[in-house]
């Protein structure tokens, strides 16, 4: 399923949670994390998933874990 898909299933009101439930709510945040790093136009679905869940917030332990491996994006 797309992103743009999710966008449309009436999940306006509901948490990560409800949606995916966990550990799957946590995978978003990275996923959508290391998508933004890799696109380079702002206006991606990844970024605008990144600010409407996360507040533009990117998941801290997938940037540091990308630090720690020395790729330039932590």
């Amino acid at each position: 399923m797309r992103l743009e898909e999710v966008e449309q299933l009436g999940v306006k009101d509901r948490s990560l949670q409800q949606i995916f439930g966990s550990p799957d709510d946590l995978k978003f945040h990275s996923s959508m994390t290391l998508f933004a790093l890799a696109s380079s136009a702002a206006n991606m679905p990844f970024h605008e998933a990144l600010d409407r869940w996360f507040g533009g917030r990117m998941d801290g332990a997938s940037l540091r874990l990308l630090e720690d491996l020395g790729t330039g994006f932590g």
